[in-house]
């Protein structure tokens, strides 16, 4: 056996999230499929006062890993097709809603 070898029931990490909250997302979407995942702090963070805080890995069995990449690759945005141009500019001035807040120029 190498000692590189990954073990067989060994988790397999299929993302990476900045925070909690995120890891949290990708593992509802898992979910959904019907896809077990786990969440487990980023090596380096494993810091209890960092709460929600730091980076974070979604990990699945190794027989789902395949699938679960699928599945998020799937959703990843395509850069090829966002359209910078169609995204209009803010031009401050004057609350067009009465529910927006105030604008305050410096």
């Amino acid at each position: 056996m190498s000692f590189f070898k990954r073990p067989e029931n060994e988790p397999v990490q299929v993302a990476y999230a900045t925070n909690q909250a995120e890891a949290e997302m990708i593992q509802g979407i898992l979910k959904e499929e019907g896809i077990p995942s786990m969440v487990r702090r980023n090596r380096g963070f494993d810091v209890p006062d960092f709460l929600a805080a730091g980076p974070r890995d979604v990990v699945v069995p190794p027989g789902a890993a395949e699938k679960a990449r699928e599945i998020l690759e799937s959703l990843a945005p395509d850069p090829d097709e966002t359209e910078i141009d169609d995204i209009e500019p803010f031009e401050p001035g004057e609350p067009t809603d009465p529910g927006e807040a105030p604008y305050f120029p410096n």
